[in-house]
């Protein structure tokens, strides 16, 4: 049984990806969080050594349990918190998902082989030391996953044997779960300036249809959507054909989708004679989320005129 150990590329890519914030604002996103830690997932913690369990009797002994592990026998030996002399800052941690063990089988009665495993699972038909009847005192490294109450069982195949287990490190996926977050939280950070930053649309209305003003008319319109809480500044240009004299013209801007009596005039001339154009501003505070559409209304009084070539440019800018 292993447990895969990730920690190099996935580190590096994150502290990278977290050191570079100032660089990403203002280029394509991307960051994904997909690197969220999975069950084999883990990071591996080396500790220095420390005896979890000792089955020998006596002065030997480590731990609850002081006798050979019979023929067939599966016992359940706890790993996680204070075991034998892995205890306080020695103790393995409830975080981890995995052990490090250094196992060792003392005066083997027969041919056999022993199993480490999940606490949690049936026997696998693998063994991780195997020995002869009578054999010296024989160690191996083992990488073995933990239950979800932090144990695993030691299972003995043929005869009885002692059992040594030294802790020399653990596995946890807390340190990848704290990266994900840290990454999850730079996107958000990068998707909050990036809404946040101004921008601006330009619509101009096509120069074929000029629109008659003898009344009250649209010249043209422009649709923003504000992504944070800000205000929509609003400039507007339109060309005016006169075919009369004394004209009297006035325009607005106003974010009504009706031609709102009421809106408040930003460019009054007594006289236009010849072609010419009239230009202004309107700044209309916005919610976040909230999509207006901005018209420019023009009237004439007094005789025909004609409106074309309307430009408006939308700029919106986020609250401080």
């Amino acid at each position: 049984m292993t447990l895969r150990d990730r920690t190099s590329p996935l580190v590096w890519l994150l502290i990278g990806a977290l050191s570079a914030t100032a660089t990403l604002v203002g280029l394509d996103r991307s960051i994904a969080v997909d690197a969220a830690p999975g069950d084999l997932d883990s990071t591996y913690v080396p500790v220095a050594p420390c005896r979890a369990f000792d089955y020998r009797p006596g002065a030997n002994n480590v731990g609850s349990r002081e006798t050979a592990l019979g023929e067939g026998e599966a016992h359940t030996q706890q790993i996680t918190g204070n075991v034998g002399n892995c205890t306080g800052a020695a103790a393995v941690p409830s975080s981890a998902v995995g052990v490090a063990l250094n196992v060792t089988i003392v005066a083997p009665t027969a041919q056999s082989n022993l199993r480490l495993y999940p606490a949690n699972v049936e026997s696998p038909l693998v063994s991780n030391l195997n020995w002869l009847a009578g054999q010296s005192p024989t160690p191996n490294k083992v990488d073995v996953k933990l239950s979800p109450s932090g144990a695993i069982k030691v299972e003995n195949f043929k005869g009885t044997v002692f059992v040594i287990g030294d802790v020399v490190g653990y596995y946890t996926s807390s340190s990848l779960t704290e990266l994900s977050d840290a990454v999850a939280a730079l996107e958000q950070r990068l998707t909050a300036v990036e809404n946040s930053r101004s921008f601006s649309v330009t619509r101009r209305s096509p120069d074929p249809t000029p629109i008659p003003v003898t009344g009250t008319a649209e010249a043209g319109f422009i649709t923003v959507t504000a992504p944070v809480d800000g205000h929509v500044v609003v400039y507007s240009t339109t060309v005016f054909s006169p075919n009369g004299v004394d004209l009297f013209g006035s325009c607005s801007i106003s974010a009504t989708n009706n031609f709102d009596t009421d809106y408040e005039q930003y460019y009054t001339k007594p006289s236009l004679l010849a072609v010419g154009s009239m230009s202004g501003h309107r700044r209309f505070p916005v919610a976040a989320g909230t999509t207006a559409t901005y018209r420019l209304i023009c009237s004439q009084f007094q005789t025909t005129s004609v409106a074309s070539d309307t430009v408006l440019t939308a700029v919106f800018t986020p609250a401080p």
